[in-house]
């Protein structure tokens, strides 16, 4: 082999190492990117976060509100006097234990060498959305445990949204502090249900809007992830990450959410821990020549169910006819 050749085979070595390093850098960066846009549930959970070398549990505490005082104090009164000493606080907790979620798809070097530039990227999407439909859907199958529930009996209309936040305003839940006024609850719906809600009822969403705001009328779901305001203290975030149950006909399972009515806990500091991991090449004992990679995410996370007076479960049956002005 000739001095130039081997320089030649060098240079072209080093610089595909370069390449791929770079490669998973940008993958990850991409991943994580993936992940926090499409994330929706986890956004409005009350978020605890366990250290390092702290066991497993943790515990979210809430204080009991005090009585209210029956007569006004008078100068020269001892407080202790009057009402019998300090007023004694109620403290109540919840407790969950963490769990490792994750999952991975594998591929060889010779995939990723030969592969078009789409590929790995393809891959970091797939598991991307996965771990981002596991997170929510851990977070919505705990919220629908709450037993305040109200049934739109056939399509989800205005009117259910609006007793179901009369529900929670009853319970004295307070508005969600991550809406996007601070100031309303937040109905995490289906498409089905935002269409629906849009269309059905008298009158429907669409025919009160447009009385003050011409666009509303062509407010159709796009797969955007934003908020709509809808009346009654409430907002709507539409995403397909919510499940349907068993029944015939089937129903979407949408959630209304007070503030901290749902809470949610990771390891150290974040709620999800994703990321591209490469395994370093070394052959199979299978193929020894097939040295091995993956793709893959985990995250290490509990999710709880804080206060059922602060979330409600809307049930509302997919077969409703929905109005879309566009496609």
């Amino acid at each position: 082999m000739s001095l130039a050749k081997t320089t030649g085979v060098r240079t072209t070595t080093a610089a595909t190492n370069v390449a791929k390093a770079l490669q998973d850098i940008y993958l990850a960066k991409k991943f994580v990117a993936f992940l926090r846009k499409n994330t929706v549930f986890a956004k409005f959970c009350l978020q605890e976060y366990l250290p390092a070398h702290s066991g497993k549990v943790v515990r979210w505490l809430f204080h009991n509100a005090l009585a209210i005082p029956a007569s006004a104090l008078t100068e020269g009164d001892d407080p202790d006097t009057v009402f019998g000493g300090s007023r004694a606080t109620t403290v109540n907790f919840v407790e969950a234990t963490l769990a490792t979620w994750g999952d991975f798809i594998e591929y060889t070097e010779e995939l990723r060498d030969y592969a078009h530039d789409e590929l790995m990227d393809q891959f970091s999407k797939l598991v991307g959305q996965q771990a981002v439909e596991t997170v929510d859907r851990q977070i919505h199958t705990t919220a629908n445990t709450t037993t305040t529930t109200r049934d739109a009996g056939t399509a989800m209309k205005l009117d259910t949204i609006r007793l179901a936040s009369l529900d929670l305003e009853k319970n004295d839940a307070m508005p969600h502090s991550k809406s996007s006024d601070g100031r309303s609850y937040v109905f995490l719906a289906s498409p089905e249900q935002f269409e629906d809600m849009r269309g059905e009822g008298s009158p429907a969403y669409f025919q009160i809007k447009t009385q003050y705001h011409q666009e509303a009328s062509d407010e159709v779901y796009r797969g955007q992830v934003q908020p709509r305001d809808i009346g009654y203290g409430t907002e709507i975030w539409v995403t397909t990450n919510v499940p349907q149950d068993a029944s015939t006909p089937v129903n979407d399972l949408g959630t209304l959410l007070a503030d901290e009515g749902i809470g949610i806990s990771s390891f150290d500091t974040d709620i999800m821990q994703p990321k591209v991991v490469p395994v370093p090449p070394v052959p199979s004992l299978a193929s020894p020549l097939g040295r091995r990679g993956l793709v893959t995410w985990k995250a290490k996370f509990v999710v709880a169910l804080l206060d059922s007076k602060r979330v409600n479960k809307l049930v509302s049956d997919v077969a409703g006819n929905s109005l879309r002005l566009h496609t």
